[in-house]
């Protein structure tokens, strides 16, 4: 399966994704969902080379000041 079908399928790990669209652009780049497990946004990149498909984004608290965000493959909370 492609990332043309996985996206418009809205096929992830452990969840599907509900409603998934084009992004702002309209250019296939960047795609938005919602996660059929959370209710989360999810999102689909062709920038970035490590995903293939559906990803949710965890954000920790690592400072007063400052958060990291991570990109997962499945929704953490299924």
């Amino acid at each position: 399966m492609n990332i043309v079908e996985i996206r418009t399928k809205g096929i992830g790990s452990n969840f599907s994704v509900v409603n998934p669209h084009d992004g702002y652009r309209k250019d296939n780049r960047l795609w938005f969902g919602e996660c059929s497990e959370c209710g989360e946004m999810v999102s689909s990149s062709s920038m970035s080379a490590k995903y293939n498909g559906w990803t949710h984004t965890l954000t920790k608290k690592i400072s007063e000041t400052g958060f990291q965000m991570t990109s997962i493959e499945y929704c953490p909370k299924a």
